[in-house]
């Protein structure tokens, strides 16, 4: 929605989400995916962060397949971790 949460509140039609431009929102789940010092995960877990000692790095090349066929060749459509 692009707006900021002020707080999740527990209710039986669900989790009440009030956002900073006055709207709300009922949801079923709410998904904490604004990083690992989420605004939105106080309201909803009292689970902290904890660095794992993991990083992930991604990227994205655009037309692979000509700008670097090299890279198309190892990954196909896909994606390549290790």
């Amino acid at each position: 929605m692009g707006q900021a949460v002020r707080l999740a509140e527990r209710t039986t039609a669900g989790i009440r989400l009030p956002f900073a431009n006055s709207e709300t929102a009922t949801a079923d789940i709410v998904v904490a995916a604004d990083d690992a010092n989420s605004r939105v995960r106080p309201y909803i877990s009292q689970t902290t962060p904890t660095y794992s000692g993991i990083s992930v790095v991604e990227g994205n090349v655009r037309n692979a397949r000509t700008a670097t066929p090299e890279i198309h060749k190892l990954t196909g459509q896909g994606n390549s971790a290790s």
